[in-house]
């Protein structure tokens, strides 16, 4: 209750929020802001997503007809709004944006870097008279302006916010700037004008990303003087600073539910580690499992705005040479990262990791000097140490061999932590055993905190139970009593046991009497049947039989199959096209 008090209070104090993002890969922090300015070709769209839409300039090769000139600090072209041709692209351009909640129209004045100023009349009449027919198309659309005072009067019941760069600290394309004391006066009596209209107002300065601090004070002074402000850097690739983090409520926080996986393996993503026994305990614990190959993760830039943590499976050598350097930086600004199964990174005395050989035999006899109550999960304890030791400081399972040296293969250190193999889980068995209780370990290296889970799906957010149960092997013999079959066994024991969802689905090439078992269809039939009665089971498909060879199926698309194989109705179903 405190909490939502808190929030309260400062929402009344600074109103209204509005941020920008100009990167595809949008953090979930922005859905706190009531609106968000992102580029048109986001692959979704949010609820309070506003398109971004350059009306002045452009980069497109099909809006060169409509060239005026060049802006050379941004290296872009001017376009002519007055050409009905470019107004009814934009038009065809608006129309395909109708799931967003609104318009951002910047470069509004960029016709004043090489328009003759007795042309500019005619060009602001062209301005007004778009804006007035976007909102008669889309009278529900929120309209913002970057600018425009020479037009806010005309269009002032048609737009909903105006924003203005660089009233402390600004950015001409190619260094920071600050702005003098006159042209800050300007500009805050050209806003106040605006705000009295009855529009909003957003100011956004820069910084350099690092600075914090003085982001906040810039902020903050933006705040006072009764604007909406957003510092962020010059790209706009960043959650910035925005009233909704002033007040000063270190309680009420925005919680980044994604953990970044790195997969290293060699094998499909369905028999990674990364999938199989990473994933899991994260989405317990309410976090989302954001698995990438080290390309695609060296490619993302702001992490800290995107991922609560970085998770680094080392299953095999990562031959990315940019991957070491992208995690060390990862490291050095600040991110929670942690290795399993090896160390990624050479450099150890960065990690603050001793290493040395062992110098006992790999059979000596060992002790625990230290151990963790969550360490010895369910595994067996390893029969013997590795080759290579290593100690760090935060080791929460330290074993001394018979020289005496000591060996910490678990440790969560100031950066984030690791564990090496085998110390994590015993994979040699059919059914993996963890020898380190995930939920605990992850939540303690992470800096993860505990949160109310909720799910989204549903509408007062408790979470959605489902199962499924695939008809493979319904008609073979339960192991424990050769006298059952395996769907009898599930019927009587599982489904009709326990009330909960169930979609339950039966191959009809195995128990038809037409499939491979014709002697015992009746029997598994009748079964099949008294399954679909139960009120707690739902039917569900799995076609005519298994395609058993997937990779050649693969490289049949397109083609007619030949003759033996006996999965048309499953190509029927997936791919019509194959069947001639």
């Amino acid at each position: 209750m405190k909490k939502l008090i808190l929030l309260f209070i400062s929402l009344l104090l600074y109103g209204y929020s509005i941020g920008f993002y100009y990167k595809l890969d949008v953090p979930l922090a922005f859905n706190r802001y009531d609106l968000v300015v992102v580029p048109s070709n986001v692959p979704y769209v949010r609820r309070n997503f506003v398109a971004y839409i350059s009306l002045g300039e452009s980069l497109s090769s099909k809006t060169k007809k409509w060239v005026l000139g060049r802006n050379k600090n941004w290296g872009s072209n001017i376009i002519d709004i007055r050409n009905k041709d470019y107004q009814n692209y934009l038009i065809n351009k608006l129309k395909r944006l109708r799931n967003f909640r609104g318009f951002f129209f910047d470069t509004i004045d960029s016709y004043q870097l090489v328009l003759p100023k007795k042309e500019w009349k005619s060009y602001e009449k062209a301005e007004i008279e778009f804006i007035k027919r976007v909102k008669r198309l889309f009278p529900s659309k929120k309209i913002i302006l970057n600018r425009g005072f020479e037009i806010i009067k005309d269009v002032k019941n048609d737009v909903f916010a105006m924003v203005a760069e660089g009233m402390f600290e600004g950015f001409n394309g190619r260094k920071f700037i600050k702005i003098s004391p006159s042209d800050r006066r300007w500009l805050i009596n050209k806003l106040r004008y605006v705000k009295r209209l009855g529009i909003k107002v957003v100011v956004i300065d820069y910084f350099d990303g690092k600075d914090i601090k003085k982001a906040k004070g810039i902020a903050r002074k933006i705040g006072a003087l009764g604007f909406i402000p957003y510092v962020t850097t010059p790209d706009l690739d960043i959650v910035g600073i925005s009233n909704l983090d002033l007040y000063g409520n270190n309680d009420v926080k925005f919680i980044k539910r994604k953990i970044l996986v790195i997969n290293t393996s060699k094998y499909s993503l369905m028999n990674s580690d990364a999938h199989r026994l990473i994933q899991m305990p994260l989405e317990y614990m309410g976090y989302i499992a954001d698995i990438k190959k080290p390309n695609e993760a060296v490619k993302i830039k702001n992490v800290k705005d995107l991922y609560s943590g970085i998770i680094v499976v080392v299953e095999r050598k990562i031959k990315n040479k940019n991957f070491k350097p992208w995690v060390k930086n990862q490291i050095k600004k600040g991110n929670k990262v942690l290795f399993l199964e090896d160390l990624a990174i050479n450099d150890l005395n960065f990690l603050g990791i001793k290493s040395y050989d062992n110098k006992a035999s790999l059979f000596d006899n060992f002790k625990i000097v230290k151990k963790k109550d969550f360490i010895g999960y369910e595994a067996p304890f390893p029969p013997s140490l590795p080759r290579n030791l290593i100690y760090s400081k935060g080791a929460l399972l330290v074993i001394k061999n018979s020289k005496n040296q000591l060996f910490s293969p678990i440790a969560v250190t100031k950066w984030g932590g690791y564990a090496i193999d085998p110390f994590i889980f015993n994979t040699f068995t059919s059914d993996v055993k963890w020898f380190i209780n995930p939920f605990k370990f992850f939540k303690l290296a992470l800096n993860l905190k505990d949160f109310p889970t909720p799910d989204y799906t549903t509408e007062n957010g408790m979470r959605i139970f489902f199962s499924h149960l695939d008809g493979d092997g319904s008609i073979s013999r339960a192991e424990f009593n050769p006298n059952k079959l395996a769907c009898e066994v599930i019927k009587n024991e599982i489904l009709r046991k326990y009330k909960l969802p169930f979609g339950i689905s039966f191959i009809e090439g195995e128990i038809e009497p037409y499939g491979l078992y014709p002697k015992l269809s009746k029997r598994v039939m009748i079964c099949a049947r008294k399954i679909y009665a139960l009120k707690n089971v739902e039917g569900a498909s799995h076609t005519f039989s298994h395609p058993f060879f997937w990779r050649k199926a693969a490289k049949l698309e397109g083609k007619v199959l030949p003759k033996g194989y006996n999965w048309e109705r499953f190509i029927l179903c997936v791919n019509p096209k194959m069947i001639k």
